[in-house]
């Protein structure tokens, strides 16, 4: 390794070291700051550097030195500390390995490795109170979404099974991971907002989670007397992030067709959007009461969506081969009605697949949401009160009519 390239590299080491040691200076730690883990991390990038030409041994000796020296410190400081000091011991041996590594290594992802720590590091408070918020069926929903992502996933043979040869086990199951990360996520960020949320942005998270339970949710809140401008506002804005999560969905489930599927489901999102804006403008005014979801990392939530992704699947391709492609709507108004994600994803893929015309499947999409849109009236209308009922009703009825000018039109 020539001069300059060995001093740019062990520069990039002394850069990431003290981007880690400003976040223990900023807490006030008193085993390691600033310079200090900017030194552990040139002093990494040194062994690695010398390593080349004395051996492969110094790096591991470094690193052993290391520790020596960081329990050193821990026995100095003694009764001094504020709390225990294993997670700034770890971040200083993580630090040496990443000025080792970014001398032997790729910068990039010493980069990705130093980011990642520091805001570990950083939101500690916020990591304790999430956990804290956590009550026992989160956890128990957190394992078994460890059970589908790291255990079920790989075991799970990848070819196809079944009538038509469509339903491949590894490939749905891919697809259950995708929705429930998505959902998670959406969980994940309003545990952490809480309360503080609102309406809105509990809208935007709900559209994320499920818009069907959203519009229970709200449609309940307005029969015990709340408001209904805002309830209805969330519904509709629920179901328009529930349209552009679909897009996303198919975007990475089959991007060489996306452009097939976007542009009528985004005018049908945008439409909803404008309708949400127009309430939030006329209702924010209005009383907004916490809304609680229900985490959707459940075992029983990815079984019966893969079971009911593998249906829709055999449904569409029996659809097609035996009546025709015009049946195929048949199964899209029916399975859409509770769920958008099953006839989209099954559609999409088929499409991905050379199975299924192009033209035949964005229109089962748009069934579907439109199907999903008279449910969703239909559940504000039974459980809401009659205000929400009539005013839910005629905005879904505009989707509704501009839904069926697509299908004709485009």
């Amino acid at each position: 390794m020539d001069l300059t390239t060995a001093a740019a590299r062990l520069g990039i080491a002394l850069c990431l070291g003290l981007l880690v040691g400003l976040q223990r200076q900023r807490v006030n730690h008193p085993l390691a700051g600033l310079r200090t883990f900017g030194m552990i991390a040139v002093f990494g990038g040194v062994c690695a550097l010398l390593g080349q030409s004395l051996g492969p041994w110094l790096v591991p000796a470094g690193l052993i030195a290391s520790v020596a020296c960081m329990l050193v410190g821990v026995w100095r400081i003694g009764a001094q500390a504020d709390g225990p000091q294993l997670t700034t011991v770890f971040a200083a041996l993580i630090m040496y390995g990443v000025g080792a590594m970014s001398v032997l290594g790729d910068p990039i992802l010493c980069a990705v490795v130093t980011g990642a720590l520091t805001v570990l590091l950083h939101a500690k408070d916020r990591l304790h109170n999430l956990v804290a918020g956590l009550g026992a069926a989160d956890v128990t929903a957190v394992m078994q979404f460890t059970l589908i992502t790291l255990v079920i996933l790989p075991i799970l043979p990848d070819r196809a099974f079944g009538p038509y040869q469509v339903f491949n086990p590894r490939e749905a199951w891919l697809l259950v991971v995708l929705i429930v990360t998505i959902g998670l996520g959406g969980y994940v960020a309003y545990k952490l907002l809480g309360s503080r949320a609102g309406t809105l942005l509990g809208a935007i998270l709900g559209g994320l989670i499920s818009s069907t339970a959203t519009t229970v949710s709200y449609a309940r809140r307005t029969a015990a007397g709340q408001g209904v401008g805002l309830a209805a506002m969330a519904i509709m804005l629920a179901s328009a992030i529930s349209a552009i999560r679909v897009i996303g969905i198919i975007i990475v489930v089959a991007p060489s067709q996306a452009a097939v599927f976007w542009p009528p489901l985004a005018i049908l999102a945008g439409l909803m959007l404008v309708q949400a804006a127009g309430l939030w403008f006329t209702a924010r005014d209005e009383h907004e009461g916490a809304t609680e979801h229900k985490n959707p990392a459940q075992l029983g939530t990815a079984l019966i969506f893969a079971g009911l992704y593998g249906v829709v699947l055999i449904g569409v391709a029996w659809a097609r081969d035996t009546l025709g492609p015009n049946a195929i709507y048949g199964v899209a108004a029916a399975s859409g009605a509770t769920d958008m994600d099953a006839i989209a994803l099954s559609t999409a893929r088929l499409v991905q697949k050379a199975q299924l015309d192009p033209e035949v499947a964005w229109r089962a999409v748009v069934i579907g949401l439109l199907a999903n849109a008279v449910f969703k009236a239909g559940a504000a209308a039974v459980l809401g009160s009659r205000h929400l009922a009539v005013l839910v009703g005629v905005m879904f009825g505009v989707v509704l009519a501009a839904g069926v000018l697509v299908i004709w039109l485009l």
